[in-house]
């Protein structure tokens, strides 16, 4: 049996609500184990919060829409980075004298079109309304598949 397998078989045995409340409890532990100094205690409290998570994201059918969320709070986040990266540069060269200009297409073209990444949708089955990230599948609240509008 792989790794994801045994997942899904716990996910499974255990259901939604029950997994729901593990994670919640994994989630203090981590917290607290955050507060500690012993880094092998934090390292097991993720490897537990982890796993909660993977039973969440196979419980809810929501593979697609967790990785697309992923992904697409890493590029915004990388965006931000760049933004901050590019404002520190202008201020630096306001202060020397230089241009200010990009020093290479590469530079132009970090931006992301957010609007590439994410529609609206509106959950025919619970009313959600929210962000369809680009390859997801499934409403975050009820788990349904969605259709963007």
């Amino acid at each position: 049996m792989t790794e994801q397998e045994h997942i899904e078989e716990i996910a499974d045995v255990y259901g939604l609500e029950s997994q729901l409340a593990k994670l919640r409890e994994e989630l203090s532990e981590l917290l607290s184990a955050l507060d500690g100094d012993d880094v092998g205690n934090v390292v097991e409290e993720m490897a537990d919060v982890t796993i909660m998570i993977r039973q969440l994201v196979y419980l809810l059918h929501a593979e697609s829409a967790f990785d697309a969320a992923v992904e697409w709070k890493i590029e915004r986040q990388t965006m931000r980075i760049n933004k901050h990266e590019r404002a520190a540069d202008a201020n630096e060269s306001a202060q020397d004298g230089s241009t200010g200009e990009f020093d290479s297409d590469c530079d132009k073209n970090a931006e992301l079109d957010k609007d590439d990444l994410i529609r609206r949708f509106t959950c025919s089955v619970c009313g959600y309304r929210d962000e369809l990230v680009s390859g997801m599948e499934y409403c975050r609240h009820c788990g349904s598949k969605v259709v963007e509008e």
